[in-house]
């Protein structure tokens, strides 16, 4: 077959491919980026709701992020990748493409409150630099032709040829699953080239309860401090403070999502505790004491929802009122005991959890290629030389707030950089494949 050979060919036309390319292509590569479904951005849209948190200005930000893998190695890529291209850069990067945003309490959104606009700049981009992309283009193979020096990446119409492939192709998550489609194909491909893959599983997403009386909660909002910990030993593993969002059989919201990443190897005959403080604000004798004030002021039977009504929100109020097991006044045999049960309740609510929503209805993955197998400068592999991974395709992760998609603009335009200008550090020797 007469190939074409492309300079750096990018596999995955969502936000970390897209920048990758266009810093790849501005550097003076040839660029071409692959992408498996009808259109670009298709996750970049749903992100922030559709109006797209685009970063975050937390000072700590490197310090913010997981891996399921090896978090000492991927604490030392974020630091380097942040070091090169922090939220600075990438603020200036959107400048530079004609995106105006405004920041509101720490976090960076477009003005035009859509996250069409941001994937409009990036296209626009795109097309200036004459990127070329070639969509419903779904990789099924990669391999590296020593003799041609270059890779061939295989997908069902063609297969094309590059001297440095860049992997962006994300996670399934936030997306429908498609019948046709080949599940985690790019990872798979990764392990038989030779890399150290973990399995993705769903993160940022609810987490389901087993206590069907949680019913009695759902719509409801409230603020609460979430702590979880291990249903067998008791260990504790995370604790986040937020709006927590009530639904028919979940718990939801920022504390939840960011504790759900920690729930993986959670079943019913596995569940994992969580512990939640509806007032963390106040201290548990201060609520104790003004609970039993109201009891003793009380001049008639009075239905104990209506009286924590004043400490939480009215339908969580009435499932407390039902775990205390005291539905009204006149069942209060004493009114102090009553008090300090009602007040461990509203700051130590405990709730069994045994899962998550699947992987289609989570805003992440956690999981991929061990950040230990790529260069910290340039996010090239370590085993494969020519070969750089960004995003979602390495095992690291953030909570909610803008983190993932930082990462997702600061690796690709790390590796775009890398690509782009040929800086390839640590080559390894390319693996019999």
């Amino acid at each position: 077959m007469d190939y074409k050979l492309d300079d750096v060919l990018v596999i995955g036309a969502g936000a970390s491919g897209m920048t990758a390319a266009i810093v790849a292509a501005r550097a003076g590569s040839g660029v071409r980026i692959v992408e498996k479904g009808k259109k670009p951005g298709r996750k970049l849209l749903l992100t922030g709701n559709g109006r797209c948190n685009l970063t975050n200005m937390d000072p700590d930000l490197p310090l913010a992020y997981h891996s399921v893998s090896n978090a000492e190695a991927a604490k030392t890529v974020t630091e380097q990748v942040f070091g090169s291209v922090g939220v600075l850069e990438t603020l200036r990067f959107f400048e530079e493409l004609g995106l105006m945003i405004q920041k509101r309490d720490g976090y960076v959104y477009p003005a035009s409150g859509q996250s069409q606009s941001v994937l409009n700049v990036l296209t626009g981009e795109l097309d200036r630099l004459r990127v070329r992309v070639n969509y419903n283009s779904e990789v099924t193979g990669l391999t590296y032709d020593k003799e041609m020096r270059a890779w061939l990446v295989k997908t069902p119409g063609w297969t094309y040829c590059a001297k440095k492939v860049i992997i962006s192709c994300g996670s399934r998550a936030g997306m429908p699953r498609d019948p046709g489609e080949r599940k985690d194909g790019l990872l798979t491909l990764l392990r038989k080239l030779g890399h150290t893959v973990t399995d993705p599983r769903p993160a940022l997403t609810a987490l389901h309860c087993t206590d069907p009386d949680i019913r009695m909660c759902e719509g409801a909002r409230t603020r609460a401090a979430v702590t979880l910990s291990d249903g067998k030993s008791g260990r504790l593993i995370a604790r986040d403070e937020g709006e927590l969002q009530w639904t028919a059989m979940e718990i939801s919201g920022i504390p939840a999502f960011n504790l759900s990443r920690f729930a993986y190897g959670i079943s019913s005959s596995s569940p994992m505790n969580v512990s939640i403080d509806l007032l963390p604000g106040y201290e548990e004798e201060r609520i104790r004491a003004g609970l039993f004030e109201m009891l003793e002021r009380a001049g008639e039977p009075v239905p104990l929802p209506r009286l924590l009504g004043g400490f939480t929100h009215e339908k969580v109020a009435s499932y407390l009122a039902r775990k205390s097991g005291y539905e009204k006044e006149q069942d209060l045999p004493d009114k102090e005991e009553a008090a300090r049960r009602l007040a461990g309740l509203i700051k130590h609510l405990k709730l069994k959890v045994d899962g998550t929503r699947e992987i289609s209805r989570a805003q992440i993955c956690v999981g991929g290629v061990s950040p230990a197998e790529v260069n910290a400068q340039t996010l090239e592999s370590k085993i494969c030389p020519g070969l750089y991974l960004t995003g979602e395709e390495l095992d690291i992760d953030g909570p909610c707030g803008g983190y993932n998609l930082q990462w997702a603009w600061s690796s690709g335009m790390t590796a775009g950089m890398a690509a782009g200008r040929g800086k390839l550090q640590g080559r390894a020797a390319v693996p019999d494949i």
